[in-house]
């Protein structure tokens, strides 16, 4: 098994699930939630986070880590191997010319609904890089998509 549940307290359980990657010392990298509420609370906790492993989409808590950086770790370390080249150049330069200016400098472990919601907005106002209006809804929503497809969702 990959992961575990153990009881903390009298509704709080910790969930403990190793990463695929092997530190510097041999052992696997772990990650620790706490859930509070029911076992069960804590099986889905659990079941969605090694859903997350088997993807290569959940990360180690970092609360330096940036969304920018982030995203810059997950197009070299999942996009060049899953994605078609076309849809990883689309990724790239969507993430260098849209993402990363508006929210690459927010920590990854403070990003809010709220900050995606304000990208949104200036980019469908004012988002054009020549400066001669917004972007399309179409395009915009797809940039959030790129945002929020499970890739920071699950922190």
């Amino acid at each position: 098994m990959r992961g575990y549940i153990r009881k903390r307290g009298k509704t709080s359980w910790e969930i403990e699930v190793y990463l695929n990657t092997k530190g510097g010392d041999g052992k696997p990298e772990r990650v620790f939630k706490t859930v509070r509420g029911t076992r069960r609370d804590a099986e889905s906790v659990l079941a969605e986070m090694l859903v997350q492993v088997n993807n290569n989409t959940l990360i180690k808590a970092n609360k330096k880590l940036t969304v920018g950086e982030y995203l810059e770790q997950w197009l070299n370390d999942y996009g060049k191997s899953h994605l078609k080249c076309t849809t990883y150049a689309n990724y790239k330069g969507v993430i260098d010319g849209h993402l990363i200016p508006e929210l690459g400098s927010i920590p990854l472990c403070k990003l809010q609904p709220s900050d995606v919601q304000k990208y949104y907005t200036n980019a469908l106002n004012s988002g054009r890089k020549d400066g001669k209006g917004g972007l399309s809804r179409r395009y915009v929503h797809g940039n959030v998509k790129v945002c929020g497809t499970g890739r920071l969702s699950n922190i």
